[in-house]
């Protein structure tokens, strides 16, 4: 009797094993399928900044102007 609750416990265990590989594999891969998506966010978020940054700069040139013209 005890050599078949150990062989049952085994299988359990081996069963359980298995089953957390499986899920530490998938686990993993859904990882990596949020970073890969989150690095493209962040690439977007810095293109978006620069855009931002150079559309500031040539609004101040534009005011510049109207307010010198406006001078005159």
């Amino acid at each position: 009797m005890d050599k078949n609750l150990d062989k049952a416990c085994e299988k359990i265990a081996e069963n359980v094993r298995d089953n957390l590989e499986i899920a530490k594999k998938d686990i993993l891969e859904k990882i990596e399928e949020l970073n890969a998506g989150f690095n493209k966010l962040v690439d977007h978020c810095e293109r978006m900044k620069g855009q931002l940054k150079e559309a500031h700069e040539k609004l101040g040139y534009i005011s510049h102007n109207i307010k010198a013209r406006s001078m005159q």
